[in-house]
């Protein structure tokens, strides 16, 4: 007699796996698993974060602080590959433009994203740190 094996299902992001290895494996790179602010903060508030965090060069190893002309530059480049998002990126992209700073340090660009998204700082600093952990997971 075969029995029916139960699939698990990821409490992060809802997705259906197969084994208990698979889902170990999944917990630790699965953003959604690992940020938990019972549930304040919603899995589409999460993913904006990230994007964010991505478009403003705040997850990228670099040197602080960006200047004005080159983080404008990457919002560009940007543009050209996520169209779907484009209003979004050339609302960032102008508000950025008719700023009067002239270079941005990883508190500046931290304020951006936290008043777009009305979201507590720490906040998207736990999240942008996960992220970067689940990322560097898959690459080990």
């Amino acid at each position: 007699m075969e029995t029916l094996r139960k699939n698990i299902i990821c409490k992060g992001c809802g997705i259906e796996i197969n084994n208990n290895k698979s889902y170990e494996f999944h917990k630790n790179i699965c953003i959604f698993f690992n940020v938990n602010y019972n549930n304040k903060i919603n899995n589409d508030n999460i993913k904006y974060i990230i994007s964010l965090s991505n478009l403003l060069l705040l997850n990228n190893d670099i040197v602080y602080p960006i200047p004005k002309t080159y983080l404008l530059n990457a919002i560009l480049e940007r543009g050209k590959i996520d169209s779907y998002n484009f209003d979004n990126i050339k609302y960032i992209y102008n508000l950025l433009k008719n700023d009067n700073n002239n270079n941005y340090d990883y508190d500046n660009i931290l304020n951006i994203i936290s008043i777009i998204t009305n979201i507590n700082k720490d906040i998207i600093i736990d999240i942008n740190n996960i992220y970067k952990k689940c990322i560097s997971y898959i690459y080990l």
